[in-house]
This record gives C-alpha cells, structure tokens and sequence, in this order.
C-alpha cells in the first residue's frame, strides 16, 4: 500500500490525449510521488482504454484498475496491474490538500477517462 498527499491535482487535454493526476510535488520532507490517467480525448478505434502510471513509465500499464473510491477530499485507487509486470502496490490512498477548483477539474477528468468503465468509479 502506498499512501501520501496530493500538493497539487487537475487534468488538461494535450495532443487529443486526456491527462489528469495528482502529486505531491510541493510536498516538504516527503517522498516524491505522482500518479496519472490517460485516455483518448475522444473515441478511437486505436483506443486502449485508462492508462494508469505511478511515478514513471516503468510503473504505467492500461486496464488495470479495479476501482476508484472518492471522498471530498481523498481517493483510494485499487489496482490489479498485468501478471507480467512487477508492481509492488495494489491500493494507493491519496489525501487531496489541492484547491477545491483543482480537485473539480481532477474528478471531472476520471470521470472521462474511465467514461464506458463508470462502474469502476464510485462515491464514498
């Protein structure tokens, strides 16, 4: 389980692609971490469906998030990564001490992101 707090969180649409996450980059004497999803702006045929990354590349997979729960002003991501791919964590918690406004934008772009997998998102 990895858990930390999120400095700073939103998402943007850059080159078709949707791009939201948060980190904590602003965060004092605390380990870096980030954490993004992806997705096609809009539909594709090529579409791979949710790309999730923790940290870098190396920890990035597509399909392999089970669930997401959001509470005002946290979020517990569960993951099932593929078999082939060593990850060590299977549920990230995140505390969210970003802007309300940020955090509007942020859940607004999971929303999309997983927008034929809603199922996968639910309130706490």
């Amino acid at each position: 389980m990895l858990k930390f707090t999120a400095t700073e969180c939103g998402s943007k649409v850059d080159h078709g692609t949707l791009i939201c996450g948060a980190s904590n980059s602003n965060a004092k004497d605390a380990e870096w971490h980030s954490f993004i999803f992806m997705r096609a702006h809009r539909s594709l045929d090529d579409d791979s469906g949710p790309y999730f990354e923790l940290d870098d590349q190396s920890q990035g997979f597509y399909n392999g998030v089970r669930s997401i729960v959001l509470a005002d002003r946290s979020m517990t991501i569960a993951l099932a990564p593929p078999k082939n791919q060593l990850f060590g964590h299977r549920l990230i918690i995140v505390e969210l001490a970003c802007r309300d406004s940020q955090i509007a934008k942020f859940r607004a772009g999971i929303e999309h992101v997983f927008r034929d997998q809603l199922w996968r998102i639910r309130d706490a």
